[in-house]
């Protein structure tokens, strides 16, 4: 792009560092599909995820480190928790 002054760090995975897709570049510290993966829950275990809800577990943690996911259209985006935030409600408020 003419005039840019670099990528934004929020074209890159927060955790790994590796290029996001457009898709997850939208999102605030989206973390990419490859990281996500390996999320589990605050007790160690996979993840829940309720398609017909839009709805699943909140926080997820990758390598230790608290994410939240937002559910949506039968899938999900893991995005890092860089603010310490206790509720998902909080992390959009901090993500804006």
């Amino acid at each position: 792009m003419t005039g840019s002054a670099g990528p934004s760090p929020l074209n890159d995975c927060p955790v790994c560092g590796a290029q996001l897709d457009e898709f997850l570049s939208r999102y605030p510290h989206a973390v990419c599909r490859d990281c996500a993966v390996r999320a589990v829950a605050e007790d160690g275990s996979t993840p829940e995820h309720h398609s017909n809800f839009d709805a699943g577990t909140n926080p997820v943690f990758i390598d230790g480190r608290k994410c939240w996911r937002r559910y949506r259209f039968g899938g999900h985006v893991t995005m890092l928790d860089v603010d310490g935030c206790q509720t998902l409600e909080d992390f959009y408020r901090s993500s804006r």
